[in-house]
C-alpha cells in the first residue's frame, strides 16, 4: 500500500504535468520556498546528466542527495545544464541509492 502523497515529499511540491518532466525517467520538483529545484532520475545517468529548460542564471550549486561533495556542472547554450557525475560514483556500490537519484539545484 502506498503512503499518502503528503508523506512522500513533505517539504516539496511534486509536479506531475508534462512541463515538469523530461522523458520517461526524470521528474522535477521544487521546495516550497522555491529556493531549490530537484531533478529525480529513475535511471543512473552515467558520467553526465543533461537537464533541459533550467533557469541557469539562478543556479549556484548542484548536489546529489546522499553524496557529500558538490557536483561540477556547466551551462549549455540552449538553456540546459550538464552535470558531471564523479568517477567514484560509477560503481553501483558507491552510489547513495539503488533505485532513484535526486539532484538538488540551489538558487
Amino acid at each position: 500500500r502506498r503512503p499518502p502523497r503528503s508523506t512522500l515529499f513533505p517539504y516539496t511540491t511534486l509536479f506531475r504535468s508534462n512541463n515538469y518532466r523530461q522523458g520517461d525517467s526524470i521528474r522535477y520538483t521544487t521546495s516550497r520556498n522555491e529556493k531549490c529545484i530537484y531533478a529525480i532520475t529513475f535511471h543512473w545517468p552515467g558520467t553526465s546528466l543533461v537537464l533541459k529548460n533550467m533557469d541557469v542564471a539562478k543556479i549556484t550549486t548542484v548536489n546529489l542527495i546522499g553524496y557529500n561533495k558538490p557536483l561540477k556542472w556547466v551551462q549549455n547554450g540552449n538553456g540546459s545544464i550538464q552535470i558531471q557525475i564523479p568517477d567514484e560514483l560509477q560503481k553501483e556500490e558507491s552510489r547513495p541509492c539503488d533505485y532513484a537519484w535526486t539532484f538538488k539545484m540551489e538558487k
